[in-house]
């Protein structure tokens, strides 16, 4: 993730941090799956399913219907019938991916109102670790994203359909090189450390297309720098610890550089006003999720 504009104020700079990791790993005990049904809500349901039984979790499954249709809602449906077809549609899901000894349980609830606005609140009352979520409708995930404080893990369609988020050897985290960064760079770190991956911190310098900027070379040599500082000092002669500087689109180069290395996650950070780009989440991170092969983790720091 990126600035627009960047300094060029190299003094007073220190190489390497010294930082106890925080516990922030996949320790996923409680997982929110909001479905609406879809191809890409059937994906991204098989890695909830991975992750629940790697962890022993309890996933529930949500399905949002809207407010529009009440009368037509309570003329047509059944509570209890939905929530019997929501139990079929996991056991059905289920049948080609989980061991028989698998240990994880499965809870389904029905919610009524705005899809984002349900799915964040039930994720609050249930105190979820973490909300997985399809991509391919990227408004609805972009607007769970930005008001959810729990992380949220986009899975994108055009990933491997057997990959695994168990077992991570390429780590990607797009960085935006700020103060509030440390905490998804720890979270990055924690993360390499734990799987044994190779992590790349990305830092993408926003150009406009086909447009030159005048000393963009030492901008990027400020990243790279900056970059380096926010590196944890017992990682600063790792080799399988890679600093990238891209220029142009964020959401183009993020999921080109993704694509490129072949990233089992990427993992990108977010606030209360949108990510770390300086600019509006809304689009950047839409694009982004409807562009990324691999499955995006937004953390709210």
């Amino acid at each position: 993730m990126l600035v627009s504009h960047c300094s060029f104020l190299f003094n007073n700079f220190s190489h390497g941090t010294q930082r106890a990791f925080p516990d922030v790993m996949f320790r996923f005990k409680k997982i929110l799956f909001p479905t609406d049904f879809s191809p890409a809500a059937d994906y991204a349901l098989r890695h909830a399913i991975r992750l629940a039984g790697f962890h022993r979790s309890e996933v529930i499954v949500q399905h949002v219907v809207s407010n529009y249709f009440d009368s037509l809602w309570n003329q047509m449906f059944d509570l209890h019938d939905l929530k019997d077809d929501l139990a079929g549609y996991v056991k059905r899901n289920m049948t080609e991916i989980v061991e028989e000894n698998a240990q994880m349980t499965f809870r389904q609830v029905v919610s009524k109102g705005r899809p984002a606005e349900e799915i964040v609140a039930l994720a609050d009352e249930e105190q979820v670790d973490l909300i997985v979520m399809g991509s391919a409708r990227g408004a609805i995930t972009g607007k769970v994203i930005r008001l959810a404080r729990q992380p949220v893990l986009a899975i994108s369609m055009h990933g491997a359909p057997d990959q695994s988020l168990g077992n991570l050897s390429t780590i990607l985290v797009a960085t935006d090189l700020s103060g509030y960064s440390a905490r998804v760079i720890d979270y990055a770190f924690n993360l390499k450390e734990s799987m044994g991956a190779r992590l790349y911190m990305l830092h993408v310098i926003e150009t406009p297309e086909r447009h030159e900027i005048e000393g963009l070379e030492k901008i990027k040599e400020w990243a790279v720098q900056k970059m380096v500082g926010l590196t944890p000092n017992e990682f600063l002669s790792d080799r399988n610890v890679v600093h990238m500087v891209e220029a142009g689109s964020i959401s183009d180069r993020i999921a080109t550089v993704a694509a490129d290395i072949q990233a089992d996650i990427t993992i990108v950070g977010t606030h209360a006003q949108g990510t770390l780009y300086r600019q509006a989440l809304g689009t950047t991170t839409d694009a982004l999720l409807n562009k990324a092969s691999s499955p995006v983790l937004a953390l709210k720091i």
